[in-house]
Formats: structure tokens, C-alpha cells, sequence
């Protein structure tokens, strides 16, 4: 990810996203962190459903 820019993400791209975010998920035990990824992956799965949705990832 760009840390400066914004990365956008189309249905072809949310298989290998869906990965990481799930790998991320075990690793963590902190429920905030864990309430967060489960929000990110609901919208990654939204939109891996839907061709006209993107999601976008805003760097600070």
C-alpha cells in the first residue's frame, strides 16, 4: 500500500485481499483490531460481489 496516496481496489482484486485481510485477522488477538478487519472484510466482500464498487484505501 502507498502510505501517502490512495489505493483502489476492483472485484478482481479482492480475492488476494480477502487473503491478507483474513491472515491479519488470526494473527491478532485485540478485539478492537478484530472489529476493524470484520468491517474491512464485509466491504471487501461487497464488493468483490458487485463489478461497478471499488474500495478505497486512503493513506494518512
Amino acid at each position: 500500500m502507498d502510505p501517502y496516496g490512495t489505493l483502489k481496489l476492483g472485484s478482481r482484486e479482492m480475492g488476494q485481499f480477502i487473503s491478507e485481510i483474513n491472515a491479519e485477522f488470526s494473527r491478532t488477538e485485540e478485539h478492537g483490531v478484530q472489529e476493524i478487519l470484520q468491517g474491512v472484510l464485509r466491504l471487501a466482500r461487497e464488493c468483490q460481489d458487485r463489478d461497478e464498487m471499488e474500495l478505497r484505501l486512503d493513506g494518512d
